[in-house]
């Protein structure tokens, strides 16, 4: 004896015999310039920095320092607005509290060792920083 299988449940809002302004969703939606292929293979974002000696680390550090007091800390330390393109305080994943390092990003190497001069030992936030160049991270 043969029993039937059930069908297949499918979910009525995706079902686009039964709702076809899902379809109609899907087609329309989307930017006459989306290709499949530009999703797939579009190139990687260029990254930050194109200069490892561009990165400083920042020790010492208070609880209270964000990424934009330790910005513009180091913009007036080194004397030329825009000089930093990215700076960021690292904090503690449980707490949400700074964990008393960050690092700071310079626009040239130049500006970076100039940096590293007038800033190690300055206070920022009520603290005296420790500013050296950043190691590179192994994976």
């Amino acid at each position: 004896m043969r029993t039937r299988s059930a069908p297949a449940a499918r979910h009525p809002d995706i079902d686009s015999q039964r709702n076809p302004s899902v379809l109609f969703f899907l087609f329309v939606a989307l930017p006459p310039s989306f290709t499949l292929s530009s999703l797939l293979f579009s190139p990687p974002p260029p990254p930050i920095m194109s200069d490892p000696g561009c990165r400083l680390f920042v020790g010492n550090l208070s609880w209270n320092t964000t990424d934009e007091s330790m910005r513009m800390a180091f913009e007036d330390g080194a004397g030329v607005p825009g000089s930093v393109l990215d700076s960021k305080v690292i904090l503690d994943r449980e707490t949400g509290r700074s964990r008393g390092f960050g690092f700071v990003t310079f626009s040239s190497p130049d500006l970076a060792s100039a940096a590293i001069a007038k800033m190690n030992g300055m206070d920022v936030d009520g603290r005296q920083v420790r500013v050296d160049m950043a190691s590179s991270r192994q994976r």
